[in-house]
């Protein structure tokens, strides 16, 4: 059965991505492919399906209610807590490239930062100043956008090369200590909340 299940999963996040790939709306792609998941695993599982009334004989359109009821209240949890930041660092990052001054920031920067001759130098100090903001900025899909919308031009106005400035910004959302959205997570989900350290480093 564990087999049967991630062949599921893997079958359907191939789905998802030819018809993200075919530029299918994402939203409504992750949303159908979530509900179709739960309701496939409550029917060859029998696991519940969390927030649900218990109910002796669950009809079909019980259960996609179900679903959809589940799918509606982790939507409200989400949006009131991380879903904010990551609106609002998307907000900025938007506002910054359609005044363009994201160009002339990188303009600016290009003076200074252009007598650096060795760039592997430059690139130090923007992991060290994107660990400063990832302190503040909890959500990682927020703090790429911010990055992205900022210090991605500088980068490649400095004639740094795309994929070598993309890597650097993209090992700055990794996990890298117990404070790490993914590290938190995983200590709810197995009881330890208030362990998170210890959780961490063992």
């Amino acid at each position: 059965m564990p087999i049967f299940m991630i062949c599921s999963t893997l079958l359907a996040v191939i789905v998802v991505a030819y018809y993200i790939l075919k530029k299918y709306n994402p939203i409504f792609v992750f949303f159908l492919s979530g509900i179709i998941l739960l309701i496939f695993a409550f029917y060859i599982t029998g696991t519940p399906i969390q927030k649900a009334p218990s109910r002796e004989h669950a009809s079909f359109l019980n259960v996609l209610l179900d679903s959809y009821a589940f799918i509606t209240a982790t939507f409200k949890s989400q949006l009131s807590g991380v879903g904010l930041i990551i609106m609002s660092v998307a907000g900025f990052a938007a506002y910054m490239k359609h005044i363009n001054a994201s160009a002339k920031l990188a303009f600016l920067a290009n003076k200074p930062l252009g007598k650096i001759k060795n760039k592997y130098l430059i690139l130090s100090g923007t992991f060290v100043v994107g660990m400063a903001l990832k302190i503040v900025i909890s959500s990682y899909a927020g703090l790429l956008l911010l990055l992205l919308a900022c210090i991605y031009p500088v980068l490649i106005s400095l004639k740094i090369r795309p994929i070598t400035a993309v890597c650097v910004l993209s090992l700055i959302a990794l996990d890298y200590g117990p404070k790490d959205g993914n590290s938190i997570n995983m200590a709810d989900m197995v009881g330890q909340s208030d362990n998170v350290v210890g959780l961490f480093l063992n």
